[in-house]
């Protein structure tokens, strides 16, 4: 008779092969020394947490990354243990504990509508929620509240003068760009063909402005590819569809006719690519491309700054979830004291411009499955209306709300994605309800573009780099979406990004925004990239945490002769 140790080994041998499939293809490498630890710590912690191991390999990825430790470096004992301590600080612990409840529906009650008509706030209903709420120890009890993470002055060494305060100043306008998706649309109907399409169209757009820019001429065709450096080809990067993931061994080039194989192993050239990706190409055609030149493209013109920026703004920026994730899931109430304490800031402030980057009510927090109360009702009276408040207490500070694909709340989970329906917020609004992503224009004087898609962390993931010179992978990421020109280039979008193909043109920048606000999971920066000031304010909470918001002030430049007029930026990461 046989018992169940044979299967258990053999399980063992299978998990630990994948992990380290999973590591290589990422291009990660184990320090032989500690070898059998790390990779017996990544399977524990994959199974502890029920992560896929090509899900914790990417945290581990973003992890080094944030510690801005080498790409090349091994992964040794001493790392691994740092990143299960914030792993486990990050990723809640569900406990299973408690049966769903069920509403109680009479027999003759009325289906519910997705979204309501009308608002109407329950003040008695705030007051349970607030007085029955769990504020989560870890959130309530965090160190170092207010504290400043990191400031960033553009040009560096300069000085940005006080604020003088919002109740003194007129409202700031604000504009969306005409490629904003401001309605629903019906979505699901984007044929094979059709995605086609809207991709070849991207790609002649793209090469005819990358090659305008580069004052060259282009082809789409792979029989025009030589060693004739005066014609280059524009293609779209792809991969083997026989591969999992993205390598330097199976990239691919697809023309409007054809695919052929790039070839990189043993290139000296340097590259930096992901799937999605419009170039320009060199090389020479023999049934696979050997490439002597690859370009990434150019930028989109610059949106033009007001010739005479008259006045300073302040902007605030802050990216959900905006309720903390208990380590242990129960049915109480969701808290939503990072917004709450958010507006205190807001208050104290007085800044012109609030931008509020959901998701607000998170599809992915494990508590809401506990939740008798519906999601829209949570949102309207734990959201919408202490925002409602703040705007009109403060009716020079303008609030821009822009919805995520993980948002319960929204009655669409496609990109791009319509406003939240102006029903959650009531016919009173001082605010501007905004399209994921968006482009708007403030006073005419500067440009601010917005999207709540966790794009760097997918390239990041999707990204392959060589270079002879030490390079800073996140810029690298970021000058990926200035360079092609949209706000989620990556093709085919990431696992939980559902993306529409007939309305791919909507996420196209016509000019490069002034400001460009990327909220990511990755470490908070503030850098300029191409001209645009480019930010990651952070997640407002991780887990059970408090995490970080950004705090940016515009003002105008130093008037100065035979020198192009650009603004002096100020960026502040706060922890809340």
């Amino acid at each position: 008779m046989m018992d169940g140790s044979g299967g258990d080994g053999a399980n063992v041998r299978e998990k630990r092969e994948s992990m380290r499939v999973a590591l290589e293809g990422e291009e990660m490498q184990v320090s032989q020394p500690h070898y059998d630890y790390v990779l017996s710590k990544c399977i524990e912690l994959s199974d502890y947490f029920e992560l896929s191991q090509e899900t914790l390999v990417v945290k581990l990825q973003a992890f080094r990354i944030n510690r801005k430790m080498p790409p090349e470096s091994p992964i040794t004992m001493d790392e691994i243990n740092a990143f299960s301590a914030d792993l486990r600080a990050k990723q809640p612990q569900v406990v299973r504990r408690l049966p769903p409840r069920q509403p109680q529906l009479s027999s003759a009650a009325a289906p519910v509508s997705r979204v309501p008509s009308a608002v109407q706030i329950d003040d008695d209903l705030i007051q349970a929620i607030m007085d029955t709420a769990v504020f989560i120890d870890e959130y309530k009890n965090r160190p170092e509240k207010g504290q400043l993470v990191g400031e960033f002055n553009f040009p560096a060494n300069t000085s940005i003068p006080l604020l003088v305060s919002a109740e003194t100043k007129t409202r700031a306008q604000v504009a969306f760009d005409s490629t904003c998706v401001m309605k629903p649309y019906r979505y699901g109907y984007d044929l094979l063909d059709k995605k086609f399409d809207a991709l070849f169209r991207r790609l002649k757009v793209l090469g005819r402005a990358f090659t305008k820019d580069l004052n060259m001429k282009f082809s789409v065709s792979f029989d025009e590819i030589s060693q004739d450096e005066s014609s280059p080809v524009a293609a779209l990067v792809s991969y083997s569809v026989a591969e999992s993931s993205f390598t330097p061994h199976n990239v691919v080039l697809q023309s409007h006719a054809s695919r052929l194989p790039l070839v990189l192993g043993g290139s000296e050239l340097s590259y930096n690519l992901f799937p999605g990706q419009v170039i320009l190409v060199n090389g020479s055609n023999r049934g696979v491309i050997n490439p002597t030149d690859i370009k990434i493209g150019t930028p989109a013109p610059l949106f033009p700054f007001a010739a005479t920026l008259a006045r300073s703004y302040s902007l605030i920026v802050a990216a959900g979830p905006f309720a903390p994730t208990p380590d242990a899931v129960s049915d109480s109430p969701i808290s939503f004291e990072p917004l709450t304490d958010l507006l205190k800031y807001v208050d104290g402030s007085l800044p012109d411009l609030v931008i509020l980057v959901g998701p607000f009510i998170d599809a992915q927090n494990p508590t809401l499955r506990y939740q008798t109360t519906d999601s829209e009702t949570i949102f309207m009276n734990s959201v919408a209306k202490p925002i409602q408040k703040m705007s009109s207490k403060h009716t020079n500070t303008h609030f821009v709300i822009v919805p995520s694909l993980n948002d319960l709340a929204h009655p669409h989970c496609v990109l791009p994605q319509p406003p939240f329906p102006s029903a959650l917020f009531g016919a009173n609004q001082l605010l501007s309800l905004a399209s994921n992503p968006c482009t708007m224009e403030v006073d005419t004087a500067f440009s601010i573009g917005v999207t709540s898609v966790d794009i760097l962390s997918d390239l990041n993931t999707n990204t392959i780099i060589k270079s002879s010179t030490p390079t800073d992978r996140t810029s690298a990421l970021v000058k990926h979406i200035l360079l092609q020109r949209s706000f989620y280039p990556l093709f085919p979008p990431e696992e939980g990004v559902n993306m529409d193909g007939d309305c791919m043109d909507s996420l196209t920048m016509s000019k490069t925004p002034s400001v460009l606000v990327l909220p990511s999971a990755l470490s908070p920066f503030a850098e300029m990239v191409e001209g645009s000031l480019c930010v990651n304010p952070g997640r407002i909470t991780k887990g059970a945490y408090g995490g970080t918001f950004a705090h940016i002030t515009v003002t105008p430049p130093h008037q100065q002769e035979n020198t192009p007029q650009q603004p002096q930026f100020n960026t502040k990461i706060l922890k809340i």
